[in-house]
């Protein structure tokens, strides 16, 4: 960054476009995988737009250098005698050429984002035209999922193994893998249903006879459990004396007041975003199968009346949060800030979600793989 930023690196593509070849050369040996033209396109964007965040140098430098000559080009004036910065103005009036683009206002230019955002959009907007041509439902969904900030919270958590954040070579393959639609098993038959599983391996996240499905609520309800303490409301998981009307207890429910004199209930749920049942509502908004998610069990859940706050805490298998699940996070964030001072709560709460997610995850796809006989075996030994 600081030789695209200081120099006109942009004026050699060629060794940039050699610079981005090794780069992607080295996240195809990491996450152990085939990246074809058009995921490495996405992973390049921004995480907030779908990608992994490894920004392609051929597509940055030019904003870099504006960015930082901008900056310091008051500084450059009062040191050299001209008026002007020659090398700017040239990499300005290319930008505009290159993308079609007004300049950004003179107090923003100064911002590396106000140069590369408008390059990052043109790039996005392809991808979802692309998506969209594709005609399959699945491709948007997951790019519309994929979009959503919290859905790559596990790309920030720092590894470290005494917090539990540590993932392992095959969840980030997995991770990876269903982020941009890569194949993830060979074609096989579900250990559990009989199923034909396809390479990218989406039946293991709605398998009724999945491996993933209870280890993944279990692990999201002890996280929602510790943060309840953390932000000072005692709890309890599978509270006696509340019932919905089929007579199944929610996941938890705080033992004092949160609001308003009334306890918190929550019920977890994990919504497939690209099961059949949801599909075509996913490719058209990002959310919604939580979203359905949160209406049924609301309905289920109706019979508590106004004497509890119920909150459906609705999460999908690409990681996007429903509302109600983001105002709770939110709620839990807020309170563990005030206790503990740590400004970052909230995203530590979403970091450690979406770590619970992709972990289900991997274990959901790669437990419809059969198990051999040796380790068959192995296990019975």
């Amino acid at each position: 960054m600081h030789t695209l930023r200081s120099s006109q690196c942009y004026e050699h593509p060629e060794a940039l476009r050699e610079f981005d070849n090794l780069m992607r050369s080295a996240v195809t040996t990491i996450v152990n995988a085939h990246i074809d033209d058009k995921s490495w396109i996405q992973m390049t964007l921004p995480v907030g737009r779908g990608g992994l965040g490894i920004r392609r140098a051929e597509e940055l430098a030019l904003s870099a250098f504006i960015a930082s000559a901008s900056s310091a080009l008051p500084v450059c004036l009062e040191m050299l005698p001209v008026d002007r910065l020659s090398g700017l103005d040239q990499a300005m009036e290319k930008w505009v050429k290159m993308y079609q683009c007004e300049l950004p206002p003179e107090n923003l230019r100064k911002h590396q984002k106000s140069w590369d955002w408008p390059v990052v959009e043109r790039v996005y907007s392809q991808i979802r035209l692309q998506a969209k041509a594709s005609g399959k439902p699945q491709v948007m969904a997951a790019l519309l999922a994929a979009s959503e900030k919290e859905s790559a919270a596990w790309l920030h958590a720092l590894p470290a193994a005494c917090l539990g954040t540590v993932v392992n070579d095959e969840q980030v393959r997995v991770a990876v893998g269903l982020r941009f639609g890569l194949p993830v098993v060979a074609p096989h038959e579900c250990a559990g249903c009989g199923f034909q599983v396809t390479p990218d391996g989406h039946h293991g996240l709605s398998c009724l006879y999945s491996k993933g499905r209870w280890s993944q609520h279990t692990e999201l309800n002890s996280i929602l459990e510790r943060a309840c303490i953390a932000a000072g409301f005692p709890c309890e998981l599978e509270p006696k004396g509340v019932f919905r009307d089929n007579g199944k207890r929610p996941d938890g429910m705080t033992l004092v007041p949160v609001r308003e004199g009334k306890q918190l209930v929550w019920d977890a749920t994990f919504a497939d975003t690209l099961a059949q049942s949801y599909l075509i509502r996913s490719a058209k908004a990002a959310g919604a199968a939580a979203h359905q998610a949160e209406i049924r069990k609301r309905y289920n859940y109706r019979g508590l009346g106004d004497q509890y706050w119920f909150y459906p805490f609705a999460v999908e298998t690409l990681g996007v949060l429903g509302e109600a699940a983001r105002e709770v996070v939110s709620f839990f964030g807020r309170k563990i800030k005030d206790r503990s001072g740590e400004s970052r709560s909230t995203a530590f709460l979403k970091q450690r979600i979406s770590l619970a997610i992709i972990k289900g995850n991997a274990a959901a796809v790669l437990g419809t793989l059969p198990v051999t006989t040796v380790i068959a075996k192995c296990c019975i030994v």
